[in-house]
């Protein structure tokens, strides 16, 4: 994998914006007009996407990191005030379990496999479940790649800014757990009552899934996170198709999402908390123990959502400078459940004790199949997704594959 030259120097201003930034996330009361995640998460994995950008494609964005970053976090005079589509709450989300008969990660596991990929469609099945703004999260990120595109071909540099700005908010949307469900703060949300002597800023995190497992997490350990993805050697994958790759995001954050929401709701049970003062009065060894438990899920989610956003990057250089589209590597595995619930650490932590620094992985699966079927497919291929585990057959290559009587998937086109 390529990385940058200057890596020193960004590694150096970004530890210069990690207070101001980490302060104004936390003190910030003003209600927000756009639900979207911490300013510094963005900073995180924009600066993490950069690195990871192939040496000719960098000199695009890289002179314009302080405004781009500036875009996507909604810095300056007003909260995304010189962008109509982040100003838009639809196009932070997409509601993929819309369909789902229940909560249950089967059941939303089976929703969003069938959803459709097409605006129409989707709007129509929304629409027809009563969700008048049930998100339009790939669509949004589609356009805005494809103006990009014609930025960098008209050499716009205010434009490059902006929209790759655009891009890069909307592509770590795609790629955290609690942008994909119906139920915006999680399944089992447990919204809290919680004390009014509480700050404002420990209220809004502390009172639901979402705040505890994903916002205050990331907020408690931007530092571990960003040193992570700064030495992750994960390979990013080319985009082709950016609506089909932000489905692909999407799904592996909404398996994600199952395997935080269970974490959460095991401590709320575990502790017997019923309401916000029974919550406070453990809340420094529950967040310790959540921590333990959900940290390795976000940053799978952090390292695969800076890929993600590299190749975007990369999708729209490589059009607007008419050059091959490729990323270093391979697409890492998109996770599912049992994979998600199986990195999480055995045991609980002693109180105030950090989470495990490394994550155990499985080694990367290159291709599979089913064993009712003879096609092979890619990792994040929709249809791979629906293998269930029992019927699963992992193939190291297309070789391996083609010798065992398979035949490539006409979806995803697998390729060693």
């Amino acid at each position: 994998m390529h990385r940058l030259s200057a890596r020193g120097s960004l590694r150096g201003r970004r530890r210069q914006a990690v207070g101001a930034a980490l302060a104004a996330a936390l003190v910030s009361s003003v209600a927000r007009a756009v639900d979207v995640e911490p300013p510094g998460v963005y900073e995180v994995v924009i600066d993490a996407a950069l690195a990871r950008l192939p040496v000719e494609f960098r000199s695009v964005y890289l002179p314009h990191r302080e405004a781009l970053l500036a875009h996507a976090t909604g810095q300056g005079s007003g909260r995304f005030a010189g962008s109509p589509v982040l100003a838009r709450a639809d196009s932070h989300y997409l509601m993929l379990d819309a369909a789902a008969e229940s909560a249950s990660p089967s059941a939303r596991l089976r929703a969003a496999l069938d959803f459709p990929r097409e605006r129409t469609k989707a709007g129509k099945l929304l629409s027809d479940r009563g969700k008048r703004e049930g998100g339009a999260l790939p669509w949004a990120l589609a356009e805005q790649c494809e103006a990009l595109v014609e930025a960098i071909r008209a050499r716009n540099e205010p434009e490059i800014a902006r929209l790759s700005g655009v891009v890069l908010h909307l592509a770590v949307d795609a790629g955290l757990p609690f942008n994909t469900t119906v139920h915006r703060r999680g399944p089992t949300a447990a919204q809290l009552t919680l004390p009014e002597n509480q700050p404002e800023d420990e209220r809004r995190l502390d009172a639901d899934a979402r705040g505890r497992a994903q916002d205050g997490l990331i907020l408690r350990w931007r530092g571990e996170l960003a040193a992570h993805l700064e030495e992750s050697g994960t390979h990013c994958a080319a985009v082709n198709d950016v609506v089909e790759a932000s489905f692909a995001s999407m799904l592996a954050a909404s398996a994600a999402l199952d395997a935080l929401v269970e974490a959460d709701r095991e401590l709320l049970l575990r502790w017997d908390i019923r309401d916000g003062v029974s919550y406070c009065a453990v809340r420094e060894t529950f967040l310790a123990e959540l921590d333990h438990d959900a940290l390795p899920i976000v940053r799978v989610r952090l390292d695969e959502s800076a890929c993600f956003c590299a190749g975007l990057l990369v999708y729209a250089a490589s059009k607007g400078m008419e050059r091959p589209n490729v990323v270093a590597g391979a697409s890492p595995t998109v996770p599912r459940p049992e994979a998600l619930a199986g990195s999480r650490p055995q045991g609980r932590p002693e109180p105030g004790a950090k989470p495990a620094a490394t994550v155990e992985t499985k080694p990367a699966v290159s291709f599979i199949g089913s064993k009712n079927s003879t096609k092979f497919h890619v990792p994040g291929c929709r249809w791979a997704t629906n293998i269930k585990p029992d019927n699963r057959v992992i193939f190291s290559s297309t070789a391996e594959a083609r010798a065992a009587g398979r035949e490539p998937c006409s979806t995803c086109d697998p390729k060693d």
